[in-house]
């Protein structure tokens, strides 16, 4: 509740001060999530990407032809896939994880234009955890498949870092490659997974 406060008084106060210099749109984009560490009690297996969704609403401000800045909310699906393979008395079977935390992040990209139409983006971000769901698909000698809710063992929010660019194709049509990656451990049990996510955009400016 202090981010969404924060980021309405933040984007409020842009409002009035530059009017005239802000611009509001929408961004649809892919995400490619993974986590760079290691599966707990399994540190010879490596997490795997996965697909997900990220949609965001975004306000731009443009204070010369260098230099800007761009706020945005968005929700975004992250997280990982992952393999056990585990040996019991009735055989071998092996269990399939995909992962999906979803977040609310709360983007704050600082944009540079070193040529027309091409933008540099780099920033902080902030990401609320809204759920974290397991679907674990297990082969084998027991065949099943389950839902779990694993969202107590994360940690509610994630600070990440933001690199990207971004193309013009019209003045209020763009596509972009973003990569974020957490500062933190995304998990309370501190095994040093970090976010990492690739995002494939495509955005609209709405005047």
């Amino acid at each position: 509740m202090r981010s969404l406060t924060f980021w309405a008084i933040l984007l409020l106060s842009f409002s009035t001060a530059h009017s005239q210099n802000l611009i509001g749109g929408v961004r649809i984009a892919v995400n490619i999530a993974t986590s760079t560490g290691k599966i707990p009690d399994f540190p010879d297996d490596n997490f795997k990407s996965r697909a997900g969704f990220n949609a965001e609403l975004y306000s731009t401000l443009t204070w010369n032809s260098l230099f800007g800045a761009q706020l945005g909310v968005g929700y975004s699906e992250q997280g990982a896939r992952y393999e056990i393979v585990r040996q019991d008395t009735s055989g071998q079977s092996t269990e399939s994880h995909s992962m999906n935390l979803q977040y609310l992040n709360f983007p704050v990209v600082f944009r540079w234009t070193p040529v027309e139409r091409i933008h540099v983006l780099l920033g902080p971000q902030v990401g609320v955890l809204l759920r974290a769901r397991d679907r674990v698909s297990i082969s084998g000698s027991n065949s099943s498949e389950r839902l779990d809710e694993r969202r107590d063992e994360f940690r509610p929010v994630a600070v990440d870092g933001l690199v990207g660019v971004a193309f013009y194709l019209t003045p209020s049509l763009f596509v972009d490659a973003r990569y974020t990656i957490s500062f933190n451990d995304v998990t309370k049990a501190s095994t040093n997974n970090h976010n990492s996510v690739l995002s494939f955009g495509l955005g609209i400016g709405l005047d």
